[in-house]
């Protein structure tokens, strides 16, 4: 019984062995597809503004020494075994987040 299964296999992967001219069919098909949407122009524009209104507004309300403190109040936490601040947590968690998505949608919507 195994030898007939492994004959009908051997079988049909010949069968599917068959190759079929394309005569440019695929050519075809390929160019009568919509043609791709041209990128906004204007959103690569509103990204970098964004990002310099962020960095200035971090850097005008002290963001920095705010951050530094929430890192090192998180790891005092952690060490001596205390509750840490939840809402640092979460700010971090998301801040990471959104730090990592944007990038890779951006360059995700570039190559593709």
């Amino acid at each position: 019984m195994k030898d007939n299964f492994e004959d009908f296999i051997k079988k049909e992967t010949c069968k599917s062995n068959i190759e079929i001219p394309d005569n440019g069919f695929s050519e075809k098909v390929t160019s009568s597809l919509p043609k791709r949407k041209t990128e906004f122009i204007g959103r690569k524009i509103i990204i970098i503004f964004s990002t310099i209104i962020s960095v200035l507004v971090f850097i005008l309300i002290n963001g920095s020494k705010i951050f530094l403190t929430g890192i090192t109040d998180l790891f005092y936490s952690l060490i001596n075994s205390e509750t840490p601040n939840y809402e640092f947590i979460v700010v971090l968690i998301v801040f990471s987040i959104m730090s990592l998505i944007i990038p890779y949608i951006e360059i995700k919507e570039w190559i593709f």
